[in-house]
């Protein structure tokens, strides 16, 4: 089982900090919660060569159908999201058109395509490349 996790104060925290703190503080957490912790950062390109002849790349797929857990009064509904093992550079894989009709702006920001690329214009309070960050 995959366990995605974000955490904010003021900041919004990047993956690669929380997951830092979760390496450092790893058996503890372990001992306290009952769980076993077999990976932290989440690599299906872990095997590659068992998989590809070449480079792997981990693809984030969300799916438009959501996760839902029902118990009693109780309800829990999250996003289906799996991550992908893909034999491709991702640096030099450019099959995926993006463009501002996929909407790859998120919380309201405003999507800007220029020749090469493209961009978000966020609004106040939110930041990040895709307006992802409080």
């Amino acid at each position: 089982t995959d366990v995605r996790f974000s955490a904010h104060e003021k900041l919004y925290y990047k993956p690669v900090r929380l997951n830092g703190l979760v390496l450092m503080h790893r058996e503890e957490i372990e001992k306290d919660v009952g769980v076993n912790i077999t990976m932290v950062g989440i690599d299906e390109c872990l095997y590659e060569n068992q998989m590809c002849e070449g480079s792997c790349t981990n693809t984030l797929d969300i799916s438009a159908l959501p996760y839902m857990v029902n118990a009693n009064k109780t309800a829990l509904v999250g996003v289906r999201v799996d991550v992908l093992a893909e034999c491709t550079c991702g640096a030099r894989n450019f099959s995926k058109e993006e463009n501002c009709r996929n909407n790859p702006c998120y919380n309201g920001g405003r999507c800007i395509e220029t020749r090469y690329s493209l961009s978000c214009s966020c609004p106040v309070a939110y930041n990040g490349p895709r307006c992802q960050q409080t």
